[in-house]
């Protein structure tokens, strides 16, 4: 958190909240991409 994008507090954590979503975006499509593999 040493280097986050925007100042202050409020915008540092709006920023952790965004990248922990896009993270777990990430990491649902990859499941169903396995799961959809699985299955052909």
């Amino acid at each position: 958190m040493e280097t986050a994008k925007y100042r202050g507090l409020y915008r540092m954590r709006i920023q952790t909240y965004l990248t922990a979503f896009i993270m777990n975006v990430n990491r649902m499509v990859k499941l169903v991409e396995q799961k959809q593999s699985a299955l052909f």
